[in-house]
């Protein structure tokens, strides 16, 4: 797992999450810390999930294998900029 490019120096925050998992992988409250900070990074190199806080940009998570498909599809390709775009296993 590797910050994405795009990312990459914008000031976005990232927690830790659990190995294969979107579940935060520290106990109690979620921390937040930026791309340079030593618990990313070695979080990262274990193999390590992280996730991000969408305050300074906009996600779409879009499950087109349960039911949102080539509708939503069509709508993004014709009405939305040309954007990053991060294709995930279903899970």
């Amino acid at each position: 797992m590797q910050i994405p490019p795009a990312f990459k120096n914008k000031g976005i925050e990232f927690c830790l999450l659990g190995i294969g998992s979107k579940k935060p992988g520290e106990e109690g409250e979620r921390k937040w810390y930026t791309e340079e900070s030593k618990e990313v990074q070695e979080h990262l190199k274990k193999g390590g999930n992280i996730g991000h806080r969408c305050n300074k940009i906009i996600c779409i998570d879009a499950d087109i294998k349960k039911g949102a498909g080539p509708a939503f599809k069509n709508f993004c390709l014709e009405k939305m900029p040309e954007t990053l775009t991060v294709i995930t296993p279903t899970g």
